[in-house]
């Protein structure tokens, strides 16, 4: 990330209304913190019990040894039972591999799939992150896809032949395709792909022979109605007899989830593979054992999770506290005529700070990004990050601070694009 030293030091010095008004706001961090104590009030009750399920029983003795590397049999019960009453209603604990964080499940999934130098093409603009989790120790190559049409809402979906030039590109490079990334609700656009455009990429992997693996971390931060009426994961579109009629669906498409946003435990380091590809189960049951999560914090959860009336409760108040945050900060950029494109999911907007730009590039671009942090104490994440395809596009995150620190953000961006406009 080229941001993070800017980050490392910014968060020592970070706004607060009373203690330190001239401080940085970073509006740079996919972090969910509207809810943490919430859920976590919610895991203290389970913990009372040692995980578990009662009272003043201590925690159970099978946390003291060996268990299934892809996570104890009563989490994943829990997980199925959440993932099929919400979003994923094919999900059982067979098919599922706990690991700890999505990142690690992303990894050892492009390690398992694909070979040093393979790539893994990525639809733009995409999680910065990615990057490091794909090439660090994978050595995959993360390939970006440019969407050549601006869907409405901006949506950025890739067409057939945007993803036919993209392979056609890395091949040419050397660098065969061999999984299609996808992120849905995205990280950093903040909106949903419908039914459609997520079968016809799927479709597009299964006539290549190509893995399609779809991070839907923020599939319960879906805070606008009509957004989540359309969204559909892929484990579901997987099942369509159109979509099983163009390959090898049962074992090309996977879906990964975890605790991390939706349940605002990015601390917690739990994140979820659904798979029907029994070879890839049983190889990520042995790469497993290098990023297991504790047995005492499974049980934790499971007990936590088991507890289905208060965890509903708890994403759908989530759900609410993100939709007032999100309406917050696009009041305040209407306010000062700052373009983006309307969230629907997640914790961030994709703001269009291009007329600010005294060059159209990414020199340009990281021009901008450092006055802003220069001028406001203001960290937005550069677009240039999430492989943006125009320079002066930036993602603004509205939940890993305090109300007070994301209006005194939008408020300092306002100011700051009214003085640029000054100048011309």
């Amino acid at each position: 990330l080229t941001y993070l030293d800017a980050f490392l030091a910014a968060v020592q010095d970070a706004y607060d209304p009373e203690d330190n008004p001239a401080g940085h706001v970073v509006l740079a961090v996919a972090e969910n913190k509207r809810s943490h104590e919430h859920f976590l009030e919610q895991m203290r009750e389970a913990s009372s019990s040692g995980g578990s399920g009662a009272a003043g029983s201590g925690p159970p003795p099978e946390c003291m040894g060996y268990d299934d590397m892809r996570g104890i049999g009563r989490l994943r019960t829990a997980l199925a039972a959440l993932l099929r009453r919400t979003f994923l209603p094919v999900a059982t604990e067979e098919r599922l591999t706990i690991s700890a964080g999505c990142g690690a499940i992303i990894e050892n999934v492009a390690f398992l799939t694909c070979s040093p130098g393979d790539a893994v093409l990525i639809p733009a603009p995409f999680y910065p992150a990615f990057v490091n989790d794909l090439s660090v120790r994978a050595a995959v190559v993360p390939w970006a896809v440019a969407a050549s049409e601006h869907n409405p809402g901006g949506r950025h979906v890739p067409t057939v032949r945007d993803l036919e030039e993209a392979a056609e590109a890395a091949e040419k490079a050397g660098h065969p395709v061999r999984v299609l990334l996808l992120t849905n609700p995205s990280n950093p656009l903040g909106v949903v792909w419908d039914a459609d455009a997520m079968a016809t990429m799927i479709k597009w992997c299964l006539r290549r022979g190509v893995h399609c693996v779809s991070d839907e971390i923020y599939a319960l931060s879906i805070f606008d109605e009509a957004a989540a009426s359309h969204f559909v994961s892929a484990a579901v579109l997987a099942e369509r007899e159109d979509v099983r009629a163009e390959g090898d669906a049962e074992n090309l498409v996977h879906v990964v989830w975890g605790l991390s946003k939706d349940f605002c435990g990015s601390g917690l380091r739990v994140g979820c593979l659904w798979s029907q590809n029994e070879a890839l189960n049983t190889a990520m049951n042995n790469v497993s054992y290098f990023c297991a999560v504790g047995n005492y914090q499974q049980h934790v959860l499971a007990a936590a999770l088991e507890a289905e009336e208060a965890t509903d409760a708890f994403l759908a108040a989530n759900r609410a506290r993100l939709r007032q945050a999100a309406e917050l900060v696009c009041a305040g950029l209407e306010e000062a005529h700052v373009p983006f494109v309307r969230p629907e999911a997640g914790m961030f907007v994709w703001v269009d700070l291009r007329g600010a730009l005294r060059a159209q590039s990414a020199e340009g671009e990281r021009a901008l990004w450092q006055e802003l942090l220069d001028s406001k104490k203001l960290l937005l994440t550069p677009g240039q990050d999430c492989r943006g395809s125009q320079p002066g596009w930036f993602r603004c995150c509205f939940a890993a601070v305090p109300e007070a620190a994301v209006r005194e953000g939008v408020q300092r961006l306002g100011q700051f694009v009214k003085d640029e406009a000054k100048r011309f």
